[in-house]
């Protein structure tokens, strides 16, 4: 058997079991991350979620078909095998981000899509695939050595112990992954206790084997070298990427006195600007990622030698979940103000004293609320408790003026889906503002089933719910999009619909009354600057739906249908 009779004997049968355990631990770490980086920068989660493990699970197959059909079933090649795993899960994260930075990089400096740029614009979701498949590959082959082992070193009895321990190691792979979400460590982070795992690995195989090799000495000091250097500049190669991500949306120029300014750049000048924009905070959690994006404009430099940035507009920023848009500083009361405030003035149902909102963890929405005075109490449902936590800190605090430590707000953290479903209380209205429905986890909070149970919440006819949706305008026609939003309330018993646009945002209101909406401006009693008398005067800014003709479009959880076809974020 080569090397590995020499390593693995019967009285190491215990480091045997721990290495099937670890290599397995690490082989589905990896996919588990290749999955969570779908989540966050590709649209069509769920397309390539599904192509991401059948790819994997294929190419394993593949790597057990070669080992099979190989003539020369050298065992000796596990270290290799080990030696490549690591390799990849060093390389995985840095890779996958500057496919991202080069997708993005060139899109945005050219601005349009054709025969040639359509190439930078599937880099990243094939880079998804070829990695999973070379993780499938080599893990099966790895597996294949293994199960050798365990049945011609020790016996076809051991097979069965083997493969519990190497399966074992998939299970507690997926536990750890959640651990170390809840811990806020960053995808390249757990790219590298992975890749660390693998190293591991490599130098179990060197000090067991009784074949010394300066070749596999070079080879594992190698390893080393890159993990020093992975875990040195990852954090700066990362924040990098995150700037890209976020500021490349225009075609940053630079003028000889030193002012910025939006027009084509030249890669490396595009490079050296992107070095000089303020960093974006990053909070993992195991339901998101939260990115803090400072806002930016044409600025200019405090000293062309360092290169200080100096006009931030004020300290202002930009919040995204899981990198989509949650809202901005600099307009956030503009979508707030018409979401608490419009329902009130179409419906005309100001005494609300019980409220149910769900989502809206950041306490903006609840501060626009409190102004009502007939408020009682405020029950907010929010799924991340580490949301809660940013919103009753600096600078969020300050932005939502301390609404959710009102003694009227009581909070619960929990699934809105599960809660509304054994919730059975009644409320005077419904406020919801969940993340666009980018994926089919998120799909469900949309679905006619759970705007059922929604239905159900409401206190009287009079009660209204309110919603913003990803609406898209057009003068001619009803987009099929917008059908399936439609469908999915009218389904639920909804059949009074209004949908209304500010200047941003679109919201849905709907109720259990058959009343018309009152469509003249309505004094609430407190300041609402942003909605004004000639928002009513145009007749643009609403659309009613009533009856329940789109039913054939409905949005369920059994039969699910894709609102968003297009995200511009990307």
């Amino acid at each position: 058997m080569g090397m590995t009779t020499n390593l693995f004997n019967a009285k190491k049968k215990w480091i045997f079991l721990f290495f099937c355990f670890l290599a397995s631990f690490c082989s589905i770490s990896y996919e588990i991350l290749l999955l969570k980086l779908v989540d966050y920068y590709l649209e069509d989660v769920l397309f390539w979620e599904c192509f991401t493990i059948g790819f994997f699970v294929f190419s394993s197959g593949l790597g057990v078909f070669f080992f099979q059909t190989c003539r020369n079933k050298n065992i000796e090649k596990i270290f290799y095998i080990e030696v490549l795993l690591s390799l990849f899960g060093i390389l995985l994260v840095p890779l996958f981000l500057l496919f991202t930075f080069i997708a993005r990089v060139y899109i945005y400096n050219y601005r349009y899509f054709d025969d040639s740029t359509a190439f930078f614009f599937q880099i990243v979701p094939f880079s998804v695939v070829i990695f999973s498949c070379l993780f499938g590959f080599f893990s099966g082959l790895e597996m294949s050595i293994l199960f050798n082992v365990a049945e011609k070193v020790f016996n076809k009895s051991y097979f069965a112990i083997s493969s519990f321990f190497y399966y074992l190691g998939s299970l507690i792979a997926s536990l750890c992954f959640f651990f170390f979400l809840t811990c806020g460590l960053v995808n390249y982070e757990i790219s590298q206790l992975s890749a660390m795992c693998n190293s591991f690995l490599v130098l179990l195989i060197l000090i067991l084997s009784n074949k010394k090799s300066i070749y596999k000495y070079f080879c594992f000091i190698f390893l080393l070298f890159l993990q020093v250097f992975y875990i040195k500049s990852m954090p700066s190669f990362y924040q990098f990427h995150l700037k890209n991500f976020y500021y490349n949306k225009a075609k940053w120029g630079q003028s000889n006195n030193g002012k910025f300014f939006i027009s084509p750049v030249g890669f490396s000048q595009l490079l050296n600007v992107i070095k000089k924009l303020p960093e974006v905070e990053t909070i993992i959690t195991p339901y998101q990622k939260i990115d803090k994006v400072t806002n930016i404009s044409s600025y200019t430099l405090q000293d062309k030698s360092e290169g200080d940035i100096t006009r931030l507009i004020n300290q202002t920023f930009t919040l995204y979940l899981n990198s989509h848009f949650q809202f901005n500083t600099r307009n956030e009361k503009d979508y707030h103000q018409y979401m608490a405030h419009m329902p009130v003035m179409l419906t005309r149902h100001k005494n609300t004293p019980n409220i149910l909102v769900l989502g809206a963890g950041d306490g903006l929405l609840v501060r626009e609320i409190l102004k009502n005075k007939s408020i009682e109490s405020i029950t907010l449902v929010e799924l991340d408790p580490k949301m809660i936590s940013l919103a009753t800190k600096f600078p969020l605090v300050q932005l939502n003026n301390y609404s959710l430590s009102d003694e009227r707000v009581s909070i619960i953290n929990a699934d809105a889906f599960y809660w509304v479903k054994k919730n059975k209380r009644k409320f005077d209205a419904v406020y919801i503002d969940f993340p666009f429905p980018h994926s089919f986890d998120i799909l469900r909070l949309y679905s006619s089933e759970f705007l059922r149970m929604v239905k159900m919440s409401l206190k009287t006819e009079e009660s209204f719910l309110i919603m913003d949706i990803p609406f898209q305008s057009k003068k001619s026609r009803l987009l099929v999009d917008n059908k399936v939003l439609i469908g999915s309330f009218q389904k639920a018993g909804f059949s009074n619909i209004i949908v209304f646009h500010s200047r941003f945002d679109t919201f849905l209101l709907t109720r259990k009354s058959l009343k018309d909406y009152s469509l003249t401006y309505f004094d609430l009693g407190f300041p609402t600057e942003k909605i004004n008398t000639r928002w009513f005067q145009e007749k643009s800014n609403y659309q009613i739906f009533k009856g329940s003709h789109m039913l054939s479009f409905e949005n369920s959880i059994m039969r699910p249908k894709k609102i968003i076809h297009f995200d511009p974020m990307f």
